[in-house]
């Protein structure tokens, strides 16, 4: 019988071996969890990197926003400041202009517009009589507001559309002036307007204590809430009907008024 010579069976490759498959498994799951801990590591690093960097632009914005609103309220500030500064030489300048004028009778006196905004002008005398109404005293839209008038004599002057808030015009004479549509409102007015023309003047929450209103025309004039009104200080006082009777304060005993004729 012929003799038959048995041949090995051939070694398996290193990677046909189990325990290299197994090797391969356990590192490439392990690579795998690496790489999905490292990205996950790493974007987590990126988003706080971010939040970080987004805190600091936030708080740059909000220093910058500061230090800009702290310029602009100094600026302002300063601004408001020169502007007080000049309105106070303006109304020092327009008082000296008044005070030059006051006392002479043959001199002009124009202060139509002018700014005396809590100006001490008491005392002075800025009268006038006659039927020359040049030399009488123009404050035509003049600003009075909280100027002080005490004793000053106004008497023809013309202070139409004047405002005259909060003044002071204790004994103050008014006889023959002219103050239509002049706002007196919180005004002390204690004075005399005897033949004062009025018309819509506003004396809305005025002292008018022992203030003389004779022969006044009150066409329209708005008395509401003013007090010290006396019904007779009112005597001869008159309104035009193309503008009616003044308005008169809540449970004031109103004189009778009657149309001027």
């Amino acid at each position: 019988m012929p003799s038959h010579q048995i041949t090995p069976a051939p070694r398996p490759r290193l990677w046909q071996r189990k325990w290299f498959h197994d090797l391969s498994v356990a590192l490439a799951a392990g690579l795998a969890a690496g790489l999905i801990v490292g990205g996950a590591t790493v974007g987590a690093t990126y988003e706080l990197d971010q939040r970080m960097a987004d805190r600091q632009e936030r708080l740059e914005q909000e220093r910058f926003d500061q230090a800009e609103r702290l310029e602009r309220e100094r600026f302002d500030q300063a601004e408001r400041l020169e502007r007080e500064r000049f309105d106070q030489a303006t109304v020092l300048e327009n008082v000296r202009f008044v005070r030059d004028r006051a006392g002479n009778a043959a001199a002009p006196k124009p202060f139509r517009g002018l700014a005396f905004t809590r100006a001490g002008l008491a005392g002075l005398a800025l009268g006038c009589s006659g039927d020359d109404l040049t030399l009488c005293a123009d404050f035509v839209g003049a600003d009075l507001t909280g100027a002080n008038l005490s004793g000053t004599d106004l008497s023809g002057a013309d202070l139409t559309q004047a405002v005259l808030t909060e003044a002071t015009l204790v004994g103050t004479d008014l006889a023959g002036a002219r103050l239509a549509q002049a706002k007196l409102s919180s005004a002390r007015v204690r004075g005399n307007l005897r033949g004062a023309i009025l018309w819509n003047a506003d004396f809305t929450g005025a002292d008018v204590f022992d203030s003389i209103f004779w022969g006044a025309d009150l066409t329209n004039v708005n008395f509401t809430d003013a007090v010290g009104l006396n019904p007779g200080d009112f005597d001869d006082a008159c309104y035009n009907n193309w503008g009616g009777p003044p308005t008169w304060p809540a449970r004031f005993n109103a004189p009778d008024i009657v149309e001027c004729g």
